[in-house]
């Protein structure tokens, strides 16, 4: 086996899992965000990368949400790191690919 196909492999396995981490993002986090929109539930993006802004203002504003909101936000934060991973380990295959061939 050559280098050319592991990395052909790989880069396959890693676009499959970016469609994977499509499915769960629809389906987990788009679940919450429908409870968060029918409490009519707000917060801008600042609070979804900032754990403890999203703690001090938004939490005791909605305590009655307080999981679907620590849900949609931990699936955002979840959901980014894992495209950032994915999409770097296939440029770097593809990379790979171009120039070793």
């Amino acid at each position: 086996m050559h280098i050319t196909d592991i990395l052909t492999v790989v880069c396959m396995a890693a676009f499959g899992s970016l469609l994977l981490l499509v499915l769960y993002f629809r389906v987990k986090v788009l679940r919450a965000y429908h409870v968060l929109l029918n409490n009519r539930v707000v917060f801008d993006k600042s609070h979804i990368f900032d754990r403890q802004k999203l703690e001090a203002e938004i939490l005791p504003r909605y305590p009655q949400q307080r999981k679907e909101i620590l849900d949609f936000v931990g699936g955002i934060n979840f959901s980014m790191r894992c495209v950032f991973w994915l999409v770097a380990i296939v440029t770097i295959c593809a990379a790979g690919l171009i120039f070793l061939r």
